[in-house]
């Protein structure tokens, strides 16, 4: 495990912290293009990605203004309306509140569109995520899923066109609306999360990448919907740690499962759900970062956030062969893929590529390239452009 990361992470932007009052004042500036994002309330996960640091992005731009409103400040938004060119709609689930703005936005001309990173819009695949995700399918478990996807569903149907962030979510959105109106604006990071990164990088560039002899592999989606997705890579971890008294695992969350670790319970490390920007410093304090998926429909529609979280702290990463990941990770030189029977064997290269001791460049290489592909400042152009088609 990587020891002395002592940067301390950069302070949430102001932004995050502004009212609603604050928020509307943004719309009175005189710039040319003007977007409001609405999205339920605010969360680390998908409000983060796919609405703050498209703002962020967006008001990087001198000629554009972006703000956010939550389902709460309808009223307040829908007053404003004619100070709108674009409303985008974030993973908004069907009310009333929410289709009166829609159609009030729409009778005034200002351009409505929907944006969704995840393939929870089309319910001819509850069955499928409820089953990747690990949910028992009970009568109520089916009556939530149905309900939840139908009306976000509802909504998006109601909008224009569509901002996704992968190619097969792309295709999978403009089979559902039945129009091409469809942009990928990829998720990517914001200014503060790379900012921290940068530092935590530096740190281990001072330490010379020295680790204090073990090797910590990391799992940060530890959250129960992951178990059928952790357990890809499991078996080989607790068989790796029980043959190698240095290789230790950190997860990050809760998960079933962690049963097959009892005999090395003393080298897991399990921790809660952490801040997001606290958890760039847990990343990069371990060598190999995991990110098994299953293979379906429901996974090959996900962005590769894991990947490019971990890279730019110089952690290295295996994952699976989803289409996000390959296209991510083209070659060796960025991090490994594994196969469902390859995961044993893929970790146990990475393992020697760190007791090699020539690893610093391979991280280096990784970490350059996840900055420049998934900067904080890098797709203002992309969302101007579906936005305003």
């Amino acid at each position: 495990m990587f020891r002395g990361l002592k940067s301390e992470p950069v302070p949430y932007p102001a932004m995050w912290h502004t009212t609603t009052r604050q928020r509307l004042e943004l719309l009175a500036q005189p710039k040319d293009l003007k977007i409001a994002w609405l999205y339920d309330t605010i969360d680390t996960s998908t409000f983060r990605y796919r609405v703050f640091n498209m703002i962020e992005n967006v008001n990087a731009n001198s000629q554009a203004v972006g703000t956010w409103f939550y389902s709460t400040e309808i009223e307040a938004l829908s007053d404003r309306l004619d100070d709108l060119d674009t409303l985008i709609i974030c993973r908004v689930r069907y009310s009333l509140p929410v289709i009166t703005l829609i159609t009030r936005a729409r009778n005034k001309g200002v351009r409505v569109l929907f944006d969704c990173d995840d393939l929870v819009f089309d319910e001819r695949f509850v069955h499928l995520i409820m089953h990747t995700l690990d949910v028992e399918p009970t009568n109520a478990g089916f009556d939530w899923w149905f309900s939840y996807i139908g009306r976000i569903g509802a909504v998006a149907r109601l909008c224009e066109g569509a901002i996704v962030s992968t190619p097969d979510l792309a295709d999978r959105m403009r089979d559902y609306l039945r129009t091409d109106d469809v942009s990928i604006v990829p998720n990517f990071l914001n200014r503060a999360q790379q900012e921290t990164s940068t530092r935590l990088l530096e740190d281990k560039r001072r330490e010379n990448f020295s680790s204090d002899g073990t090797i910590t592999i990391g799992y940060f989606s530890g959250t129960p919907s992951h178990n059928r997705d952790f357990a890809i890579a499991a078996p080989a971890i607790a068989r790796l740690m029980k043959s190698d008294p240095t290789l230790r695992l950190r997860v990050v969350g809760y998960l079933d499962g962690l049963g097959m670790f009892e005999d090395v319970k003393d080298r897991l490390e399990v921790m809660p759900l952490q801040d997001w920007i606290v958890l760039q410093n847990v990343i990069a304090e371990v060598e190999i970062n995991i990110a098994p998926l299953q293979q379906n429909i429901f996974t090959n529609c996900k962005s590769v956030l894991k990947y490019f979280e971990a890279a730019i702290v110089g952690t290295w990463t295996i994952a699976s062969p989803t289409r996000p990941f390959l296209s991510a990770i083209p070659d060796e030189s960025m991090g490994y893929i594994a196969d469902n029977h390859e995961w044993e064997a893929i970790i146990l290269k990475a393992i020697q590529l760190f007791r090699n001791g020539n690893f610093s460049d391979y991280l280096e290489n990784a970490a350059r390239k996840a900055n420049e592909a998934y900067r904080w400042n890098g797709y203002a152009s992309h969302i101007l452009a579906a936005a305003f088609k």
